[in-house]
């Protein structure tokens, strides 16, 4: 076996680069590209859900919650917390805060600047997906995906 270096091809480089696109090819493929867009069939959006608490349109889903109870309908955040303050007295000192896991808590700041939690809160059953979270979980039109 020959540990020779390989021979330098008469252009002067080893690696062979694909040739720039002209703005003719380009356009070209941004038009093909355009009409199988415009042949798919346009999916109708759906309508936003209902909020069961406020009956307002949830718009962002990602930020919902499921409602108390067995229905499981999304309802807002804030009014998640609006009817976790009806049932909670707070002190002067004391918030509700979402601290994830599909559970909120009832904190206060204590002198030197960090909280502690005085009440722990689960609003969501741990490893439970409501059909209308697992529907947007498998949407193709969500970011990143």
């Amino acid at each position: 076996m020959s540990t020779q270096s390989p021979q330098k091809p008469e252009n002067g480089r080893f690696r062979r680069h694909r040739p720039r696109k002209t703005k003719a090819q380009g356009s070209a493929q941004g038009e093909q590209r355009q009409e199988r867009k415009a042949a798919a069939p346009a999916v109708p959006p759906k309508p936003p859900q209902t909020c069961k608490i406020c009956g307002k349109p949830i718009f962002d889903l990602a930020g919902a919650f499921s409602a108390p109870g067995e229905g499981g309908e999304p309802i807002h955040f804030d009014c998640a917390i609006e009817l976790i303050a009806r049932d909670e007295v707070l002190k002067p000192d004391e918030k509700i805060v979402y601290i994830g896991q599909g559970n909120f808590a009832v904190i206060a700041q204590l002198p030197g600047g960090k909280f502690a939690i005085r009440k722990k809160i689960p609003w969501e059953l741990q490893g439970t997906v409501p059909a209308w979270r697992r529907e947007m979980m498998l949407s193709p039109d969500i970011p990143g995906k």
